[in-house]
């Protein structure tokens, strides 16, 4: 796969340039070598080291209180989703770090609900395939600060990255 995103300059500031898409609902343990174990963002990721991670979908995810964006993993460079007890299933295989996350909801679905009982099962794993998200900031949540700094944003730009999707 190709992604290139062409955003004119002025615009404002880009959450995450990326790609989502569905998964087999089986899929659902998740193996991958990036930062981990838990989950982690360009701004957060310092205290996270690289290695081979292997875990179930819902302990991929964060439980906040308000669904959310969440379960982020950075400097990923593959990530496999497979059926539990066999190694059936498909593979993302970088060509740069990338950032990927997988939910068993549906992105709307965390959007719109407001509490963790709220969320259904989809009938697919939500896979997002992202050359990279904004920091989530939050040095303070009153001030220009809660922002996330300068150096974390994504700014209006050229942005591409390529990557593989393969059966395992």
């Amino acid at each position: 796969m190709n992604y290139e995103l062409n955003a004119k300059p002025g615009l404002p500031n880009i959450p995450k340039v990326g790609m989502q898409t569905g998964v087999n609902k089986a899929f659902t343990q998740i193996q991958y070598f990036g930062r981990g174990p838990l989950e982690n963002y360009i701004d957060r990721n310092y205290g996270f080291n690289a290695g081979i991670y292997d875990t179930g979908i819902y302990d991929f995810m964060e439980p906040y209180v308000v669904p959310q964006e969440n379960g982020n993993r950075t400097d990923v460079r593959w990530l496999n989703l497979y059926r539990k007890g066999t190694k059936e299933g498909v593979s993302i295989v970088a060509d740069s770090l990338l950032s990927m996350s997988a939910w068993p909801y549906s992105e709307r679905n965390i959007i719109e609900a407001k509490h963790t009982y709220k969320l259904y099962p989809a009938n697919y794993i939500t896979l997002n395939i992202d050359l990279v998200q904004m920091g989530v900031g939050g040095n303070d949540s009153w001030s220009e600060v809660a922002a996330p700094l300068e150096q974390y944003q994504l700014k209006a730009g050229h942005y591409k990255y390529s990557f593989y999707i393969r059966p395992l």
